[in-house]
This record gives structure tokens, sequence and C-alpha cells, in this order.
């Protein structure tokens, strides 16, 4: 298992991410202070204008919210799946981070082969998402997973993933931590 912290630039907050389940690749935003829920509707989208007017900018981050929960949704989809080729797809194309507890990986396919490991040292692994918190303000989302190592001992870890992404929804960095 690793554990995976980065941060964006002066205009975001900082963001704090996880990677878990014996080096698995998950995603979690821990946002400083705000987090927005899986569901997101109610979100203070809203600015105050000149003269008490007051305008709803909501419509702004609801595309990039939807960005990233697809995306998220279908990298653990895909991470179940095992596939190494589907899962490279997933990330940039060259320069991806990965950090847990035990690893840290640099450059996309360092990070889908410490992956394959993974699936190698705990073939039956598997991923079930329990909440997405998508970041309002940046291209990051946290992500409450349970690893399931299928094991004799039924061993289910709780882990934060934190993955930040593109704009165009291909991870950049997985940070992970259990607990």
């Amino acid at each position: 298992f690793k554990i995976f912290k980065f941060k964006m630039n002066n205009a975001n907050p900082p963001l704090v991410t996880s990677l878990a389940a014996a080096g698995a690749c998950a995603l979690v935003l821990l946002a400083a202070g705000s987090t927005v829920g899986w569901s997101h509707g109610g979100t203070s989208g809203e600015a105050s204008g000149s003269g008490g007017v007051s305008r709803d900018f909501s419509h702004f981050h609801e595309g990039k919210i939807k960005i990233l929960e697809d995306a998220a949704k279908n990298y653990f989809q895909v991470w179940n799946s095992q596939d190494l080729k589907a899962l490279e797809g997933t990330f940039i194309a060259e320069n991806a981070y990965l950090r847990d507890w035990d690893i840290e990986k640099k450059g996309t396919k360092e990070v889908v082969a410490a992956n394959g490991g993974i699936f190698k040292a705990v073939p039956k692994i598997k991923i079930t998402v329990e909440k997405l918190h998508p970041n309002p303000t940046g291209m990051s989302i946290a992500c409450e997973i349970l690893v399931h190592l299928n094991d004799d001992n039924k061993t289910v870890l709780k882990v934060v993933d934190v993955i930040e992404m593109s704009d165009e929804g291909k991870i950049k960095a997985v940070r992970a931590y259990k607990g």
C-alpha cells in the first residue's frame, strides 16, 4: 500500500491524495476544509454581485464534476477488471504519479506495472466505491473506497484515494491513504 500527496497550483487548495490496498490505485480528495458529496445538487455555487444581486454559477462546476465522477467510476471499473492495457488508458500518456504507504512510482508505465504487481500478489482483489467527493474548484476527486483482498481472512481495507486529473479526465496522480 502506498500514500500519496500532491499540491495544485496556487489558485487551488492543497490536496491530499491516497492510494490504497496493496498498492491499489484509488481516488480520494480531501480539499482544504471543503468537500462535495456524491449528490451535489445544492452545492454552494452562488456568488453575490454588487448591489446584493446573487448569481448562480453552479452550472460552471456541473460539467467538471461529471467529468471527475465519470472518470473515477471508470477507473475503478477498469482497475477491478485487472486489464493493464485498459488501465494504462485511464492515465495521461506520460508522467503519471502514484504514491501510497509502500511505494512511489513516477511515469505512466511504472504506475501501471505497479498495479500489475498488485494483481499478481492479490489476484482476487476488488474495490468498491463508497463515496466520491469531487473538488468544486480543481481537477481532483477524493474517493472513499473499500479494498476487498478476498483472502481467507476476508480482509477489507478502508482507503481514501485522491486522484488528480487532466481537463480531459485522464489521471495525472493517485495518492492513497488507508485507515
